[in-house]
């Protein structure tokens, strides 16, 4: 059997493009988690499952804590406990320093119901009214008041009464005031889960790479398109790394496309050098236009050690 998720960390040093293991340990092992820089440097770590096997992420239950790491310290702080535990969610750091997660897998399905996590108390509470379509594997794009839910795995119960997961190109507004889910007249292209956002220089987000395969193992392969910017040209080059995460996806897509916050829309933004799911991307450099693309599922290898950098002009 593969073995199961690290619980180690690493720092990636974006000057000499090379990871390196440091003396920390999780308090879970994790996978599909998510990992959220906080104002006072600190990351706070959430959910997530704690094996590798993908053909198993929805029939277990998923990690039900959350913990702080301390970078300066290079330890973990504390560790909480989430009201409902959960993979392929999201989460958005606040104004006020707390997190909002939503969505996500659960022990029970799809997850609709939000937590805020407070990382000074190291406590959760749930929040709010129910997504529209409780989903996993979506992206949370943040705009002035709102944060627009896009895309990702939704469920339903087929004519036997069995799970029927697939993937949704749905959005869905969140008022961050009230706190309550309305309908988006906008729509992804194409139903997919697994992509990753990331904020430009000009304030517009990538979204980036993703699969409509609800099992894991199959990725969305097509180029979404909506209007058209002539001046957007992307500029890609692979190099070298010692980063590693773990899956596969024969059909990864290396699909951007760009959400616009003025119009609230979706269009077409080129093409990665290499189609992935699943991965991680950051932001470097002082311009803002410069976004690295860190291993993920991949057609060429299942354990896809490549980055990639991304130049937006």
């Amino acid at each position: 059997p593969p073995p199961p998720p690290p619980s180690t960390l690493e720092v990636y040093n974006d000057q000499t493009r090379q990871s390196t293991t440091i003396n920390v340990v999780m308090h879970s092992a994790r996978s599909l988690h998510t990992a959220t820089l906080l104002p006072d440097g600190r990351v706070l770590i959430v959910g997530g499952y704690d094996q590798t096997e993908s053909d198993k992420f929805r029939s277990i239950p998923p990690v039900s804590t959350f913990e702080v790491y301390n970078p300066t310290a290079q330890k973990i702080d504390g560790v909480g406990s989430l009201r409902i535990g959960r993979a392929e969610h999201t989460a958005t750091l606040l104004a006020d320093g707390r997190v909002l997660i939503i969505g996500g897998y659960g022990r029970s399905g799809m997850v609709g119901q939000m937590e805020l996590i407070d990382p000074a108390s190291f406590t959760s509470r749930t929040v709010g009214g129910r997504m529209l379509a409780p989903r996993a594997g979506h992206v949370a794009i943040p705009t002035a008041g709102k944060l627009f839910i896009a895309g990702g795995f939704v469920s339903a119960q087929n004519a036997a009464g069995a799970e029927l997961v697939t993937a949704t190109n749905s959005v869905e507004a969140l008022d961050l005031k009230s706190l309550v889910f309305s309908s988006s007249d906008e729509r992804l292209m194409q139903p997919r889960g697994g992509m990753s956002a990331v904020q430009l220089f000009d304030q517009r987000w990538l979204i980036i790479g993703g699969t409509n395969s609800p099992e894991l193992g199959h990725a969305f392969g097509e180029c979404e398109v909506k209007g058209s910017d002539a001046k957007d040209k992307c500029t890609n080059a692979v190099v070298d790394s010692g980063v590693r995460l773990y899956g596969g996806d024969p059909l990864a897509s290396a699909a951007i496309d760009i959400f616009d916050p003025v119009t609230e829309g979706f269009y077409g933004g080129g093409q990665m050098s290499h189609a992935r799911a699943w991965m991680a991307v950051a932001p470097t450099g002082l311009d803002g236009r410069t976004i690295l693309v860190f291993g993920g599922a991949g057609p060429e290898i299942r354990k896809n050690s490549s980055v990639e950098t991304i130049i937006y002009r």
